[in-house]
């Protein structure tokens, strides 16, 4: 029997928008709304070809009953973005209803996002639903990963009780090329965090998708099998309609970001063709 998620119940209602242009040798905010507690700062360009990083900042840290963050991002026509977080996103306890987080990001042709955030920590009792679609044309270019942490493993509290509903999608043109439910129910009313089927015992999971209007080729997939490989962590890499995924468990986000960020190292020179420049907000 499938768990169902509880009605949510009123909370904070957060709403973001976000059109990103090209403007001379830069990326900039062309149109820029916010509706509660969620926003982000000037923009940053730490790369030459004037790419924008941005910083999604959502100051009370957390989500709680009812909470409900929206977010529509749309990058024109050779616009390139980057878009990252300073912290993990908290679902904390709801005994009584749930909160929702649902991104939309869409990119022109000839545009490019990276939509690398940390991940979510999903505290035992939460129940929460995450969805992130992003919407390609065709000669566009992407990657994002998306990382969710089951409990708080470093202070040994699982996740026993609440339901973590997890959505993400890959649109090019008119063809979905990519859709994936990952519901996970508290292990004291499911054996899927501990079942080889599931997530075989780690309470971390990862996701990354890339694509470019090439396709991607088998190097770039050994490529990123070989980095997976050093770390020695439970791992899949495949190719699907164009798509590069990439699957991680780990035990801990230390160790799940260190694979992810090992797998962005690889991929970034051959989808966006140019070097690795990681976001300063890494480093602090």
């Amino acid at each position: 029997m499938q768990s169902q998620m509880p009605d949510a119940g009123v909370g904070w209602r957060a709403r973001l928008g976000l059109g990103l242009a090209c403007s001379g040798a830069r990326t900039v905010l062309r149109n820029y709304s916010h509706e509660g507690p969620l926003y982000v700062q000037r923009a940053l360009y730490p790369e030459r070809d004037g790419c924008a990083h941005l910083y999604l900042l959502h100051p009370p840290g957390g989500l709680v009953q009812g909470d409900r963050i929206d977010i529509d991002m749309q990058v024109q026509r050779d616009a390139r973005v980057l878009v990252t977080t300073p912290s993990a996103a908290k679902l904390y306890r709801t005994p009584a209803g749930g909160t929702h987080q649902y991104a939309r990001v869409r990119v022109a042709a000839d545009a490019s996002a990276e939509w690398l955030p940390q991940e979510a920590i999903v505290f035992d009792g939460a129940h929460g639903r995450m969805q992130l679609a992003f919407e390609l044309d065709a000669d566009a270019r992407l990657i994002a990963w998306d990382a969710f942490a089951l409990g708080r493993p470093a202070a040994g509290e699982p996740f026993a009780q609440g339901l973590y509903d997890n959505h993400l999608s890959v649109r090019v043109g008119e063809r979905l090329l990519w859709h994936e439910r990952t519901q996970v129910p508290g292990s004291a009313t499911s054996r899927m965090q501990c079942a080889a089927w599931g997530l075989n015992g780690h309470p971390v999971l990862g996701t990354l998708v890339a694509y470019a209007p090439a396709g991607v080729d088998a190097d770039l997939e050994t490529s990123v099998r070989e980095v997976l490989a050093v770390l020695d962590m439970p791992s899949g890499v495949t190719r699907v309609d164009g798509l590069l995924i990439v699957r991680v468990l780990a035990m801990d986000t230390g160790r799940l970001q260190q694979a992810l960020r090992g797998a962005w190292t690889a991929v970034r020179p051959v989808i966006m063709g140019k070097p690795v420049l990681e976001p300063r907000i890494w480093a602090t």
